[in-house]
């Protein structure tokens, strides 16, 4: 059987009996590491802690010294290495080399086993605090919680008072400017779209990252910082960082890697604290050609002539997050010319286009009101950020028959409910045939790493029973596996998958007569789920996720 720490330490003439069971009994109220009470109390050094585990063959390493794989470390996750001060350095021979300053601890170790598909591990040691110094270089703005009495008092309410006269939240100097350039440093590195600091309890908060539409935990904030980072975020977006019992929003502007960031901020009130919401858009990223959507061929076609027109509405619909604006941005970009008069309606302008004049509402000004004005300022082509009222939705039709070229979104859940959810506002159902051109529905779906996806053969014999005149001609698909390009997700970025219509006059027909169940049968119809199977025919995406968000 296996030693345990304590009783190698008093083998080795480290502690004395006596020493290890105040150590054990302080143990048991804390969920502290016997390692760190035992150094906490003095009764042995972090080197005499390493040089004992080494008398059992646990070999010291230079963890200094490592050139670690950043993408490689990321398949175990931040979070995971940080609360067990494990860090993975490379599978050879299914073995998994690591380091820690815990080798005893052979549960963790049996996870990362399992993380990385290794058959053993093999452990190297060194102290808790060159581990710790190796993860912050790799982890930039990474934070450690202070153990037991170290932590200090439970912060209260009072705290909120006078904090910027507390600690620095101007200086470039600052710990706080640095640990929140870092938290946002690292979620662009990431591809994050959203970061989230988080109170979970009143002692701390934690920072997660959306990536690819999912959250991830990255690392918590210690008790002694929370309070201070909302407020540095406050100060960044131009907040009011005295108040604490009200929503807030801002926005910042954040330059990375010679590339501009516009980040919007929102703060809630919790029970536990204030939350932090940023939303990360890249100036450059949101600005797609058109070829570069993925539209099926034909999709592509039609679209690219409606585009051409010179009046008509276009209307992408989808829920938040879907990549509305994106399609939006790629399209004006597109029709852009130094021959037309390009504006814009947004609440508020979140990427910035050269060449288009872009507005945005307010708490006095409309949409509709907005609309008003730019139609006397001699628009060929106008851009509505949503459609939520009868006035709006009035006004752009209008417009959209009488010589504009309008492009807007509203929120349905399908192409078709487009077209109920304008006559359910009180516009007549004529002008909203007359004034259609194009709608597209939209959902992301999660893209297969094209380093790792595998076949997924019982998957194409399913598709093949299921939809053979749509799976006839394909002989493989694909399904997620995991890899260190992807950080064992399996899923890289993400892609949009689409429904789309454009009426011809036997439709506009059909529409004024309320007969909109024939949308879905009109032969130029393409459902989401059509093209969601070309997706997975072609290797882009899993059956999974086609199943998942599209049908």
């Amino acid at each position: 059987m296996e030693k345990k720490l304590g009783d190698i330490l008093v083998g080795e003439n480290f502690i004395t009996e006596d020493q290890l069971n105040i150590s054990l009994e302080e143990q048991k109220h804390s969920n502290i590491k016997l390692g760190e009470i035992l150094i906490k109390k003095e009764y042995i050094t972090p080197e005499q802690l390493v040089e004992c585990l080494s008398y059992q063959g646990y070999e010291r390493i230079a963890v200094d010294k490592l050139v670690l794989d950043k993408n490689f470390l990321d398949m175990a996750g931040v979070k995971k290495i940080v609360d067990n001060t494990i860090l993975p350095i490379r599978v050879i021979d299914d073995i998994l080399w690591v380091v820690t300053d815990d080798p005893i601890n052979y549960k963790n170790l049996e996870e990362f086993v399992a993380i990385y598909e290794a058959l053993s591990v093999h452990t190297f040691v060194d102290t808790q605090e060159n581990i710790r110094n190796k993860i912050k270089e790799i982890y930039p703005g990474i934070f450690f919680e202070e153990s037991g009495a170290d932590k200090g008092e439970t912060e209260d309410e009072d705290e909120y008072i006078n904090i910027d006269e507390t600690v620095d939240l101007y200086s470039e100097k600052s710990p706080i400017v640095s640990i929140v350039d870092e938290i946002i440093v690292n979620g662009i590195a990431m591809g994050a779209s959203d970061i989230h600091m988080e109170p979970q309890t009143k002692e701390d908060s934690i920072v997660r990252y959306r990536v690819d539409g999912a959250l991830y935990e990255h690392y918590r904030i210690p008790q002694k910082w929370k309070h201070h980072v909302v407020a540095r975020c406050k100060v960044l977006s131009n907040m009011d960082i005295s108040k604490h019992l009200e929503p807030q929003d801002g926005e910042i502007t954040f330059k990375y890697m010679s590339a501009n960031y516009n980040i919007r901020v929102n703060i809630l009130p919790l029970v536990n604290g204030e939350k932090v919401v940023m939303r990360i858009l890249d100036q450059a990223s949101a600005l797609l050609k058109v070829e570069e959507l993925e539209l099926g061929p034909e999709e592509e076609i039609l679209a690219r002539e409606k585009l051409s027109r010179k009046q008509g509405m276009i209307i992408v619909t989808g829920p938040t997050g879907s990549g509305k604006t994106t399609t939006l941005y790629s399209m004006l970009a597109h029709v852009k010319s130094s021959e037309v008069n390009i504006t814009t309606i947004e609440n508020p302008v979140e990427i910035a286009l050269p060449g288009v004049n872009q507005t945005q509402v307010t708490k006095k000004t409309t949409f509709s009101d907005a609309l008003k004005a730019i139609l006397r300022q001699d628009p060929d082509i106008i851009m509505v950020g949503e459609i939520r009222d009868f006035e709006t939705a009035d006004i752009a039709i209008k417009s959209a028959l009488t010589g504009h070229l309008v492009f807007t979104t509203i929120h349905t859940n399908s192409a078709v409910g487009v077209v109920t959810r304008l006559m359910n506002m009180g516009v007549e159902p004529y002008l909203v045939a007359d004034a259609l051109e194009l709608v597209i529905s939209q959902r992301l779906v999660r893209r297969l790493c094209q380093h790792c996806k595998v076949e997924d053969r019982e998957g194409l014999v399913q598709m093949k029973e299921l939809y053979p005149e749509k799976f006839q001609d394909c002989d493989v698909i694909y399904k997620a596996k995991g890899c260190t390009k992807c950080k064992n997700l399996g899923y890289s970025g993400r892609i949009a998958v689409y429904e789309m219509f454009a009426p011809d006059e036997q439709l506009r027909i059909s529409m004024v007569k309320g007969e909109l169940e024939k949308i879905q049968s009109y032969k130029n119809f393409k459902s989401m789920f059509d093209d969601a199977m070309r997706k997975v025919k072609e290797g882009k995406i899993s059956l999974k996720q086609a199943w998942d968000k599209a049908k």
